[in-house]
């Protein structure tokens, strides 16, 4: 869900566009691996099935991590970061740990992608 004109915008404080620097970044770096040719380590992980496996346990924890999180937060998740009418900050469950467990699992499904 996006935000509406009632909502407060401008407080983010820039960590979407470093989620998307590190995103992007991320992406172009493991393209530019796979294409480099580590000969032993390359050889030890085409070798390998368990990779493959570990990646896919990865990349869906991550998906059903963010799933959990974004129902958790109900009609106060937004795709941008913003201030509803009646927000408070949530400090209770993953939110103890993690400052912001949706990016953290995005990025863990982005991991596990790339061990697939």
């Amino acid at each position: 869900m996006s935000s509406n004109n009632s909502d407060q915008k401008g407080k983010d404080k820039s960590s979407l566009s470093l989620l998307w620097i590190v995103i992007i970044s991320s992406i172009s770096l493991s393209i530019f691996v796979s294409y480099v040719h580590f000969e032993d380590f390359s050889l030890m992980i085409t070798t390998q099935n368990w990779i493959i496996y570990l990646g896919l346990i990865v990349l869906f924890i991550g998906i059903l991590t963010r799933f959990l999180i974004i129902k958790s937060l109900g009609k106060y998740f937004t795709v941008d970061v913003t201030i509803r009418e009646g927000h408070q900050i949530k400090k209770d469950g993953v939110y103890s740990v993690l400052r912001h467990p949706s990016y953290s699992a995005s990025l863990l499904t982005f991991l596990g992608l790339g061990l697939f």
